[in-house]
């Protein structure tokens, strides 16, 4: 039978590299991951930055055509002759040509749509929903899956101005110059909003180039310190330390002339190997009178031994009297914390919750006496409301400081002569409470 086989164990040099390698490796697993974070953000910058500048383009050619709608409406033959030169409808044809010559889709959209087209998707729907609930939104944007690939989304409201009142306004129902029934809207209104859809493909893909070589960059960067780092420390430690083990080695089969090159510096590895000579040399000379050094050592550690025992006994008594005074004060602070506490007309007795007024029973709830039992322990002084809420509830529950006004009205009908003038339990505006003896 062939005995088990032995693998050599792994060298310094061995562990540094793995070391270095799992650095690497974990640097480029971090630059990966910021990365791609990095370009999604980059491709989510540039659609919003691109969506926002069809937005606005769209807005002036919507301005530019609203600027002259008046002229057009102006007679019924200007009207007739005009056969679609209205905001909504050239903005429509500028919007579908801008659509055909690029990847974006643009379009208009409306909660009250006069054109099937024009109604809107849920996402369309839940921006304008948000638009008529907060006037103060301008924009909403996110990035969509809905249809089965990310698309940016970006809609931007339109509300009515007092342009718009001529075919939108009032009285609703009412045929407008195109014939379309007006619906009644009044300035500032949300009539609808502009809808800007780009794929997000050709941004993640031109955003993962621009990192890909950054990152690339960083690799080749890491990998060279990498090489440079392992070169300093295989010169500066590995190999010092190499010889330095081979001297030992050789120093246990009893070579005990054998010394270390001196080494030169006065770094960690250099003193070591001046202390292993040190060492070598002190070590031939214990050989020349082994026995009496033995001996001489032996008494040093003797007499260090009975000092040590000595030293360990007086401090487990020291700490024995330690203990037994800890558990007298402790017992004492329990029997005082269990006394009944007078002040004034009152008495709080914690131990049975109770709390007497010229000798009645007042009842109060367990929270009502935690909150008064803390007043009256520190009485004279300015309890926060934090601090009666912890000392009624515990931490963090300061959400009851809202109710504790209402606690402590219940505890002035019970202990106060008349609650309307209250003359122990005060409140300090913006501060807390506190509570008087009335001496």
């Amino acid at each position: 039978m062939t005995g088990p086989i032995r693998t050599k164990p792994l060298g310094i040099q061995g562990k540094l590299l793995l070391c270095l390698a799992a650095l690497l490796v974990s640097f480029s697993v971090v630059g990966i991951i910021g990365g791609a974070v990095r370009s999604h953000d980059q491709s989510i910058e540039a659609a919003s930055q691109k969506a926002s500048a069809l937005a606005d383009q769209m807005d002036a050619v919507w301005d530019y055509i609203e600027t002259h709608q008046g002229v057009v409406a102006e007679t019924d033959e200007a009207a007739t002759s005009a056969n679609g030169y209205v905001c909504i409808i050239s903005a429509k044809s500028v919007a579908a040509r801008f659509s055909d010559m690029s990847e974006s889709t643009i379009r208009y959209t409306s909660l009250q749509p006069r054109n099937t087209d024009d109604a809107p998707d849920d996402f369309e729907r839940a921006a304008m929903e948000l638009f008529e609930k907060d006037p103060t939104v301008v924009a909403y944007e996110n990035v969509d899956n809905s249809t089965g690939t990310d698309q940016y989304r970006y809609l931007r409201p339109i509300r009515i101005d007092q342009s718009c009142l001529t075919c939108h306004g009032s009285p609703k129902g009412e045929p407008d110059w195109l014939g379309y029934p007006k619906e009644g809207y009044a300035v500032g209104d949300l009539v609808g909003a502009i809808s800007i859809s780009e794929p997000m493909d050709a941004y993640y893909q031109a955003s993962w180039k621009e990192v890909g070589g950054w990152l690339a960059l960083l690799l080749v960067g890491l990998a060279v310190a990498t090489i440079v780092m392992f070169s300093v420390v295989d010169v500066v430690v590995l190999r010092p330390v190499s010889a330095l083990s081979e001297a030992m080695h050789a120093f246990t089969k009893g070579e005990t002339a054998h010394r270390v090159d001196e080494p030169r510096g006065n770094d960690e590895v250099a003193q070591l190997g001046r202390d292993f000579n040190g060492m070598a040399d002190e070590l031939e000379d214990l050989y020349s009178g082994l026995e009496q050094r033995v001996e001489q050592r032996t008494a040093e550690l003797e007499g260090l031994n009975a000092t040590l025992s000595d030293m360990l006994t007086n401090q487990q008594q020291n700490l024995e009297l330690a203990v037994e005074r800890l558990r007298e004060e402790r017992e004492a602070m329990a029997r005082r914390a269990l006394e009944p506490l007078n002040l004034g007309e009152f008495v709080f007795d914690q131990a049975k919750y109770t709390v007497t007024k010229r000798g009645e029973s007042i009842s109060l709830t367990p929270k009502e006496f935690s909150i008064l039992y803390t007043l009256a322990c520190r009485a004279g002084e300015v309890v926060t409301q934090r601090e009666l809420v912890e000392a009624a509830w515990g931490e963090g529950y300061t959400e009851q400081m809202a109710g504790l006004a209402v606690y402590v009205r219940r505890i002035r009908k019970k202990i106060e002569d008349n609650p309307a003038e209250p003359q122990f339990l005060l409140t300090v505006w913006g501060e807390g409470y506190t509570f008087k003896t009335g001496d």
